[in-house]
């Protein structure tokens, strides 16, 4: 790794470093946020749809992150971004001349719900928005963009709505449809019915004037650059079918051209250019390749070109410079005749938990720790609305430790004045590495506890001088913290322990069928998990001494985040609704928590919200909702300024509020004000940026190269 922060005699070559000076920071907060800074990095997870603008240059990305990127296909880079919510993208549909995207979004996990957005994604506004009943079959502008066009698996299949407005023309059911299109002058429209009928109805009169059979069952349809033939996927075989007859003009089986499909067991996709007399085909080989194909249908359906790719297809599109297609979070481009090379990828470090002490983030889930030291993370009072000078240092350094595969950490996510020296505890988060670590932040280096468990663990939470410790079988184990701390360094950490030495380690061990989370309560520990056949409850005790299971009573279906202080219990969890699944935010105080007072509820499961409670009883913090991070005051609900981004797990660090956010970015909030001071985004070449609230943007020498410009 280049080290080009300072002098080669300013760092020990035994220590990767990476240093940036900032110039003067102003935490004073502006009057409100700016935009997040556009970054040149693609989705976090999976790309799941894709179209391209030819006649624009662009290509327009989706991803289960639920935001829509919008790429110059002649750069590679990226021109906008759009943050639609976060729900995954299941398909996007280009207008044919204008800067114009129809967004369709899953916004049920279950998949009743979804939401059809258009957006003008040049200046980033929504221009309307409508949910739905079920997935549509088909989704697409008319020929010149006068509609948005869909079809539902419904008699009155058709719905067409201005593309300015939303508003919704009438049309007359005949079936179900999952497929139209508009001549080019938008005066008769085209339907083709899966039982196998092609229909053209007048647009004006509403009145059908012709309509005939063909080929039934087809999937993946689009209409040849001529407009002569509609061409679509049967099984293995690419028909293409004459639009004036409903005839077959041409069908191939695409064994050959892919070395034999095995259709049963693999996915297949197809898409058809609008610009070329061409289609391209992708699927798994019986020898466990996956490739793409291309065909011309300009006479017939004849094979020109294939390549193979890294992995499984999640969107396909083609361009004007060839297929363009979603491979295991990466968007790949194959040009005719080439190989499948890299379009764009996320650059962000893959971050899944933070740690904060004595003035360090420790950043978990690659294979090293990242120590971040800075006068962000410092627990210092009054501090958060003064402007800190001179101008302070951000550094990032990296931290091997004995641990194989990737790390996770946890430290006290509330942490005050008194709290600085807890210890930062790391673990192996997958793969076969049982042990457990302990991080010296200022010195960087991770020794092994004397214990190992069984499997690596799920979660290490510290409860005061307490420690639970679980693992995927449901095994929680409550560790002395002080002892631990105390062991490490004083026994061969090879060596297994001995049992007196485990027995003042390990206090108790328990076992709960399916826990996802857990917290202690005095002499007990209250363990969430899941409502079965075993459990009629999603909430139990555990009695420390004698590990006797009570069951506390409670509507969840799922409860999967906890936290205990003062007697007041706070739980996220999922419930039955009227309409379906919701989200609550709870609190249960009182014996046996028999005590329930709702304090937020969201329809459909949102099983990435976090809480963090103050250890004192005098409130917390809830990221339940749609890109808002709220406070509870004790008496109400109060949010915070919305950062752009969503929080997945929150943190209090003194006088300061920090969120690790789902596209893998951190946020810094001012807990006094409610404002936002700071975004982190930490890329996997340990670059850095932090964009400030008045759109000020710091990095390190080498990160400027994923700044976007326009």
């Amino acid at each position: 790794m280049a080290n080009d922060r300072l002098t080669p005699d300013a760092v020990p070559r035994d220590q990767r470093r990476h240093v940036a000076w900032l110039a003067v920071l102003t935490m004073a907060a502006a009057p409100a946020i700016a935009e997040p800074p556009l970054l040149n990095s693609g989705h976090v997870g999976a790309v799941t749809a894709l179209a391209a603008a030819t006649g624009q240059q662009v290509l327009l990305s989706g991803g289960e992150d639920g935001s829509v990127r919008v790429w110059s296909t002649s750069t590679r880079r990226i021109r906008h971004h759009l943050r639609i919510g976060l729900h995954p993208i299941d398909a996007l549909a280009v207008h044919p001349l204008r800067p114009l995207v129809a967004v369709l979004r899953r916004l049920s996990a279950a998949g009743a719900q979804f939401e059809l957005s258009v957006w003008n994604w040049r200046d980033g506004t929504v221009l309307f928005r409508r949910q739905m009943e079920g997935a549509p079959l088909y989704l697409g502008f008319s020929s010149k963009g006068s509609w948005v066009m869909y079809t539902l698996p419904d008699w009155e299949s058709i719905v067409m709505l201005d593309a300015e407005s939303g508003s919704q023309r009438s049309w007359p059911g005949f079936g179900i449809v999952s497929f139209v299109a508009t001549s080019t002058n938008e005066r008769t429209l085209m339907a083709y019915q899966p039982g196998g009928r092609i229909a053209y109805w007048n647009l004006a009169t509403q009145r059908e004037s012709a309509a005939f059979d063909t080929v039934s069952g087809l999937e993946d349809l689009g209409l040849s650059n001529d407009k002569a033939l509609l061409v679509g996927r049967s099984g293995s075989s690419l028909v293409a079918v004459d639009v004036v007859t409903g005839g077959v003009a041409a069908e191939v089986d695409v064994d050959d051209a892919l070395g034999a499909i095995d259709a049963p067991t693999a996915a297949m996709a197809s898409a058809v250019s609008p610009a070329r007399s061409e289609l391209v085909l992708t699927g798994r080989t019986r020898g466990g390749e996956v490739r793409v194909a291309a065909f011309s249908h300009r006479r017939g359906i004849q094979p020109t070109w294939s390549a193979a790719l890294p992995g499984e297809v999640s969107a396909l599109t083609l361009g004007s410079r060839g297929a363009y297609l979603g491979v295991e979070g990466r968007i790949l481009s194959v040009a005719p005749f080439g190989r499948a090379t890299p379009f764009s990828e996320d650059e962000l470090a893959p971050i899944t938990s933070l740690a904060f002490a004595d003035g360090h983030m420790v950043v978990g889930g690659g294979s090293e720790i990242a120590v971040v030291r800075s006068p962000f993370f410092a627990i210092e009072p009054n501090t958060s609305q003064t402007a800190i000078t001179p101008a302070p240092a951000v550094s990032l350094f990296d931290v091997t430790t004995p641990l194989d595969g990737s790390i996770d950490v946890a430290s006290p996510r509330w942490l005050t004045g008194a709290d600085r020296s807890d210890p930062v505890w790391v673990w192996n988060a997958h793969g076969n590495d049982g042990r457990l670590g302990i991080l010296d932040v200022r010195r960087r280096i991770v020794q092994i506890a004397p214990l190992a468990f069984a499997s690596p663990l799920v979660a290490v939470s510290p409860q005061g001088n307490m420690l639970l410790a679980r693992e995927p079988s449901g095994v929680l184990t409550l560790l002395n913290a002080v002892s631990v701390v105390a062991s490490v360094g004083s026994s061969d950490e090879q060596a297994p322990a001995d049992e007196e030495l485990l027995a003042g380690l390990v206090r108790r061990q328990f076992w709960t069928p399916g826990v996802t989370d857990a917290t202690l309560a005095g002499e007990r520990v209250l363990a969430a998990t899941a409502r079965g056949s075993e459990l009629a409850t999603a909430l139990v005790q555990i009695d420390i001494t004698t590990t006797e299971t009570v069951p506390v009573s409670d509507p969840a279906l799922l409860i999967y985040d906890l936290e205990h202080a003062l007697g007041t219990l706070v739980t996220l969890g999922i419930e039955n609704g009227r309409a379906g699944p919701v989200t609550v935010l709870k609190q249960h105080s009182g014996p046996a928590y028999r005590s329930k007072r709702t304090i937020h509820r969201v329809a459909d499961e949102e099983l990435g919200a976090s809480l963090v409670v103050d250890p004192a009883g005098k409130g917390f913090y809830s990221s339940l909702g749609r890109g808002a991070v709220s406070e509870w005051t004790g008496a109400r609900l109060v949010d915070l300024e919305t950062s752009g981004h969503q929080a997945r797990r929150l943190y209090v660090i003194g006088d300061r509020l920090v969120a690790l956010n789902t596209d893998s970015t951190v946020t810094v909030w001012d807990r006094a004000t409610r404002q936002t001071l700071v975004d982190l985004y930490l890329f996997r070449d340990h670059e850095w940026l932090a964009a400030t609230a008045d759109g000020v943007v710091l990095s390190s020498r080498g990160s400027a190269r994923y700044l976007a410009s326009l």
